[in-house]
């Protein structure tokens, strides 16, 4: 099963490349709020950020069980509205519960619950979308009453194995019970200054809690291979006119429309699938060619390159905007 990895990010952690970070990890949770009236600085940057490079984007609120549970939900509530957070296209709210506040396990737990039944209610959230707890063992297993608090809810769990190896990379690495297993607090992702925690998740888990943001975006097994988009740009060009300019300009205009390239899905998939550089290949050759007044292009030489295009080249298209070189004809019939 498909392991996705992940950071959480707040104040204290510096973002030099958005489109750095999108390329190393699938997931973004960002410090909200904390207590009845904090709000992180960086909160709403990095949130629209996150989104805007086509980043699956979650957030926190970090929990002061000395104040009123309902106030604190409210104002966590007040900021997701506010940045525009929508229930599965985002990670569901989470509670993060790492003090106690002098509550015994009881009414800790009481309170933990009162916070996020407040949340579902005010966002109106259900089933696998309700609040989900973000707590280490020890709160889990010994401060809380974990079973009651879980009780249809999703877990974050934060579990350091020592000594920290390499990001897991199969879910039969993830602990028991886990959607999201936060396994380090120093690890070291391109596009992020310093050390940051990381997260990781099953794909399985991550479409259950936001299947919108899925629905909207291809991963790799749901793209065309590059002998799949050649197969389908020949296919066209029989279908009118052989490959003239009316063929390029009907053709360009279909895949640039086509709902699986979406503006943020299509920056998603630069992340997800190399077979997209031949694509956007594709794209380049024919704008390029109708720009420059061709009236006939050779499909089949196009077909051709682009079936030829390796991973590595269409990587390469994909972070540099590199065009594969494709013969186009220029002369009029």
């Amino acid at each position: 099963m498909t392991i996705i990895r992940g950071v959480d990010v707040s104040a204290y952690q510096t973002i030099t490349s958005w489109s750095r970070l999108e390329r190393a990890v699938g997931f973004v949770v960002v410090k909200a709020t904390e207590g009845q009236s904090y709000t992180s600085r960086t909160w709403r940057r990095y949130f629209a950020d996150a989104r805007q490079v086509g980043l699956l984007a979650g957030s926190y609120h970090f929990a002061h069980p000395d104040q009123d549970a309902r106030a604190q939900a409210a104002h966590y509530v007040s900021e997701l509205r506010a940045a525009g957070w929508r229930s599965g296209r985002e990670l569901p709210p989470v509670l993060d519960l790492e003090q106690s506040g002098g509550l015994g396990r009881s009414a800790l737990t009481a309170w933990a619950l009162t916070f996020m039944r407040e949340v579902d209610r005010r966002l109106e959230l259900t089933g696998a979308m309700r609040c989900g707890l973000y707590v280490n063992s020890d709160y889990l297993n010994n401060r809380t009453h974990g079973s009651e608090l879980l009780a249809g809810r999703w877990l974050w769990l934060a579990r350091w194995p020592s000594p920290r190896g390499p990001w897991p990379d199969a879910d039969d690495d993830m602990p028991a019970g886990a959607s999201i297993w936060q396994w380090t607090d120093r690890t070291t992702v391109s596009g992020v200054s310093g050390h940051l925690d990381g997260d990781v998740a099953t794909l399985a888990t991550l479409r259950r809690l936001a299947p919108t943001y899925y629905d909207m975006t291809p991963t790799e097994d749901d793209l065309p291979t590059a002998n799949e988009i050649a197969d389908a740009v020949w296919a066209h060009s029989l279908t009118s006119l052989a490959g003239n300019r009316a063929t390029a300009e009907t053709y360009l205009a279909h895949i640039r429309s086509d709902a699986w390239y979406a503006p943020k899905a299509y920056e998603q998939a630069v992340a997800n699938a190399a077979h997209i550089g031949a694509l956007r290949a594709t794209i380049d050759t024919l704008a390029n060619a109708l720009a420059a007044g061709a009236e006939n292009v050779d499909v089949e030489a196009l077909a051709r390159a682009v079936r030829e295009a390796s991973e590595a080249g269409a990587r390469a298209a994909l972070a540099d905007s590199v065009s594969v070189d494709i013969n186009v004809d220029e002369e009029s019939s």
